[in-house]
């Protein structure tokens, strides 16, 4: 589609806009979870932060259990 925009057929301005209309937006989804996560979008996508730093302060302040928990947790078998 090497024409320019004036020259371009209906069927190409068609298949333009549905490029660019799939390209920018994600697909939609039926279910109630993905719904969910739509809605919350910001939240799921800094869930990884959040979860770094429960980690960081209880590594901190916990007590020894937390702490033998943790190191089991993020422990890497051999």
């Amino acid at each position: 589609m090497a024409a320019s925009a004036p020259n371009m057929n209906t069927s190409d301005k068609k298949m333009e806009v549905l490029i660019g209309k799939a390209g920018s937006m994600p697909p939609e989804s039926d279910g109630p979870i993905f719904s969910l996560i739509q809605r919350f979008r910001v939240v799921v996508l800094t869930s990884p932060l959040w979860l770094a730093a429960l980690m960081i302060g209880l590594r901190m302040y916990g007590g020894q259990r937390i702490h033998a928990v943790i190191d089991f947790l993020t422990g890497i078998a051999q």
